[in-house]
């Protein structure tokens, strides 16, 4: 059976992979471009390794004997899920393995947020000695967390040290470790309205695009931070400028964008209120490692004919 990567690993990932599955033929390439200029190869391939980036419905029909994908990233918004459910091929991501990094970025940015960390870097450039800067402290904060799966959980278990009550959202207001309070998704007025800061960790999928609009950030506290790090199209970035603008949001902290990479006329490069990173916050050195783990214990379950047992198996109709 032909497996290929088209993600870009390590010699010694490689030679782990083929040590652990000896009966399977792997094969890997840079990049989709890459393994595009071997078609027969394109063909023959069962099993396919990707960000999922790289693949439209177009490449995807240049798979005739594709059956199984494992995507090496959370995020499936831009592979051709109606052109996947047609032909029946399984699809499995490495959902939660972004878990520590994003916890930690978020939490990073909240203290840099409170403690005025920007506004004193600036400070330190111009030479200004100013100890009138107003900073706060994060104990006794409330931060409503708007998803409540692996990232959500991390978040909330790292605010919980520094004394926040950390509220949720999620679709039907299930319960979640770490969390006080977790409201459905028909009540996320109500439950940003109480808090001093909103975190967005949801993938992007229909109902999710551009949830936070106009109303989402006209129903928050007043002068509250907001930090996205799902995906640029939950949010709708004019709204967001408006929200900014006017003070509904006193800073945002942004790791995804509607466009990546970030045009270059983007308002928000210059904006005041607003510090960007450029979709880093999942970065580690372990990443390779952490989602290799899931093809691997996925691997003997798939070609058992165990498909309901994969982890991560995504559902093609709701997208996620």
């Amino acid at each position: 059976m032909l497996v290929v990567s088209t993600a870009k690993m390590s010699e010694n990932h490689q030679l782990d992979l083929k040590a652990q599955f000896p009966d399977l033929d792997f094969q890997f390439f840079e990049s989709m471009q890459d393994l595009r200029q071997n078609p027969r190869t394109m063909q023959k391939v069962e099993i396919l390794l990707t960000y999922g980036e790289d693949l439209d419905e177009a490449i995807l029909g240049a798979f005739l004997n594709l059956r199984w994908i494992q995507v090496l990233s959370a995020g499936i918004d831009r592979m051709p899920h109606a052109a996947l459910l047609e032909r029946g091929i399984v699809v499995t991501n490495a959902r939660g393995i972004h878990a520590i990094p994003m916890a930690e970025y978020t939490v990073g940015v909240i203290l840099a947020h409170v403690r005025r960390l920007p506004e004193l870097y600036q400070y330190q450039r111009e030479k200004r000695w100013d100890r009138t800067v107003r900073v706060e402290e994060l104990a006794g904060k409330k931060v409503v967390i708007v998803g409540t799966g692996a990232i959500g959980q991390a978040i909330a278990a790292r605010l919980s040290v520094f004394d926040v009550e950390v509220l949720g959202v999620n679709k039907s207001g299930r319960s979640a470790p770490g969390f006080s309070h977790i409201d459905p998704i028909e009540h996320i007025d109500q439950a940003l309205a109480r808090a001093d800061g909103v975190i967005v960790t949801v993938p992007l999928t229909a109902a999710s695009r551009h949830l936070f609009n106009g109303v989402r950030f006209s129903a928050m506290r007043r002068g509250a931070f907001f930090v996205n790090i799902g995906r640029g199209g939950v949010v709708d970035e004019t709204a967001l400028l408006e929200a900014l603008d006017n003070g509904t949001i006193s800073y945002a902290y942004l790791d995804v964008f509607e466009i990546e990479p970030l045009p270059d006329d983007h308002p928000f490069w210059q904006h005041p209120r607003i510090f960007l990173t450029p979709h880093v916050s999942g970065r580690t050195p372990l990443y390779m490692t952490r989602a290799l783990e899931i093809f691997k214990e996925n691997a003997p379950r798939f070609l058992a004919g165990e498909i309901a047992a994969l982890k991560n198996h995504v559902d093609l109709t709701k997208g996620y």
